[in-house]
């Protein structure tokens, strides 16, 4: 579980016992099965009905935290058994950055020609990684003599990611600036925790704003790069990552790998046909758009 996960089950706990004590009910010996519907189901504040997959959140979060309560002998019954919310399966639909999109991409969503953070996140993104994942690479991780990068984080399985020519200059120009800043400040150079995408160590941002920050910052060079095609999102870079290699290879095992997934179905659900159609054949396995 991860740290933005663990603080959202912290934030949704205080809400049941809130909504919990607004029912009268002041100890986990009252908590039954209605109160946890009632709970999951709750109106949103000023928003209305609550989305399906908020209310199953909330209704995990309640049914783990009553396990617990009854591993520890505190109340005799799980209260959530049986309980469940309908959610209807939406098909997730990539829409993965074309090859011209990706070029501009890389040259053009610079704050300023000096800016070199923002850059290194589209990098890692454009491998593959996650948002999370963009945000837990250190300079550590990368190895500018064989120019890979290692990708790691919780819920995703740790890879070595293979890096263009021009990744590896992104990269390498921003350990420099990370080192020229640590000089300047006189603080300690430490490879192992200075982060290569975000503005300052990792452990200082707090756990809810880490992947939404990430987010950001990959829309903000996606605008500044003129993508405005209305489908396009910041997950769009880590679609092109798994599109382009289906395209070099034709295997969703490469594809989970890349993406650092266990499961070979959604890895294939990154898959555009249309995409692959119109622009498999221009994949060069050397260089990364």
């Amino acid at each position: 579980m991860t740290l933005g996960t663990v603080a959202r089950y912290e934030r949704v706990l205080k809400s049941f016992a809130r909504f919990a004590g607004a029912r009268g009910v002041l100890n986990v010996e009252g908590v039954d099965g209605r109160l946890c519907i009632d709970f999951a189901l709750a109106p949103m504040s000023g928003r209305g009905a609550p989305a399906p997959s908020t209310s199953r959140f909330r209704l995990t979060v309640v049914r783990d935290a009553c396990v617990g309560w009854l591993a520890e002998g505190a109340i005799a019954v799980d209260p959530t058994v049986g309980l469940r919310i309908a959610q209807p399966r939406s098909a997730h639909r990539p829409v993965p950055l074309t090859p011209p999109e990706v070029r501009r991409l890389r040259f053009s969503s610079r704050v300023s020609p000096r800016d070199v953070r923002g850059p290194s996140a589209t990098e890692l993104a454009l491998l593959g990684a996650t948002h999370l994942e963009v945000a837990t690479t250190v300079v550590a991780d990368l190895d500018s003599s064989i120019g890979s990068v290692f990708i790691s984080c919780a819920g995703t399985v740790a890879r070595e990611a293979q890096l263009d020519a021009f990744g590896s200059t992104i990269l390498d120009a921003r350990v420099t600036a990370l080192q020229c800043a640590c000089r300047r400040s006189k603080r300690p150079w430490s490879p192992q925790e200075t982060a290569l995408a975000l503005a300052r160590p990792l452990d200082t941002y707090p756990p809810e704003t880490i992947a939404p920050g990430v987010s950001s910052t990959l829309a903000r060079a996606m605008a500044r790069a003129g993508l405005d095609r209305p489908e396009l999102r910041p997950r769009s870079l880590r679609e092109y990552a798994a599109n382009r290699s289906y395209a070099l290879t034709g295997r969703v095992e490469d594809v989970a790998t890349m993406l650092g997934l266990q499961s070979l179905d959604t890895a294939y659900s990154f898959i555009d046909p249309a995409w692959q159609r119109d622009w498999a054949s221009e994949m060069d396995p050397n260089v990364l758009a």
